[in-house]
Order: C-alpha cells, then structure tokens, then sequence
C-alpha cells in the first residue's frame, strides 16, 4: 500500500460527543446547522478514531469526561502524582 502524500489527505481533529454547535436562529437550524460537522461524518460512516490519551486535562476532570462521554476510555499521558500542583 502506498502512503498518501498531503494533497490526498485531510485530518480533522474534533468530538461529535462534546460542544454540540450553539445555533440560536430558527431557520439556522432548519437548515441543519444545529449538527457539527463531526456529528455529520459520524452519521454518514466517516472512519474515525479516538485519542484516548489525554495530557492536558487534571486527573479529576478527564475522569468525568472519560465516565459521561467515552465509557471510560480516556486515560492520562501524565499520571497525577507528575503534575505540579496548582
């Protein structure tokens, strides 16, 4: 299999499962722009994959987000006893 060079591939980065669009306008939204562009590849079947480790996020949070949003999936890059504290 040959490799694809950058003018054959795009990468998106983002979560259809977090931030959903704030669409304030009626007609906006009838004209489906109250769906993400994520949740859009999702529905149509669009590969994806998931980064399930995080190194951003303090232990406590990423296993909120981790429990409601990833089933438990999210793991941290930097162990907690690593981090400076605040």
């Amino acid at each position: 299999m040959q490799h694809a060079n950058a003018r054959e591939r795009v990468v998106l980065v983002g979560d259809q499962r977090q931030l959903p669009p704030i669409c304030l306008s009626e007609e906006a939204r009838d004209r489906g722009l109250g769906t993400s562009l994520f949740e859009r590849f999702h529905a149509a079947g669009v590969p994806s994959a998931m980064l399930a480790v995080q190194y951003r996020m303090a232990p406590l949070i990423r296993g909120f987000s981790s429990d409601f949003f990833y089933g438990g999936a999210l793991r941290d890059g930097v162990p907690a006893r690593a981090r400076l504290p605040p």
